[in-house]
């Protein structure tokens, strides 16, 4: 028999902390993608849209950043006020810090991956 978790931290959001380098980290607030995007995501799999197909590549893992990534913090401007999360402040960031979007790609990567089920 299958146990379905429906309370409302099930599947929820998390945060995890990405290292900007040079001491400087902020906080990611990641959400579970849906079932919806996880059948995109096997369909640009499927299509091989991973791996050799730069223009599309690119394509789909902005979708993984896109469809994971719900907000940030620490994230300020030169006056120390900070920053909403947006998908373009995010690709700001990126372009300030060009080493976080490997640590990015994984992240958004590890979220798409089927989790084990608890045992309960």
């Amino acid at each position: 028999m299958a146990k379905l978790n429906l309370s409302a931290g099930a599947g929820g959001p998390e945060w995890r902390d990405l290292d900007l380098g040079g001491g400087e980290t902020i906080r990611l607030l990641l959400r579970a993608p849906t079932v919806e995007q996880r059948l995109r995501d096997q369909g640009f799999a499927v299509a091989g849209f991973y791996g050799d197909r730069p223009e599309t590549e690119a394509a789909a893992y902005q979708f993984r950043l896109d469809s994971v990534i719900a907000g940030w913090a620490g994230v300020e401007d030169d006056a120390g006020q900070p920053i909403p999360f947006s998908p373009d402040n995010l690709r700001r960031l990126i372009d300030q810090f060009p080493a976080a979007l490997e640590q990015l790609l994984q992240i958004t990567t590890e979220a798409f991956r089927p989790r084990a089920a608890a045992k309960n």
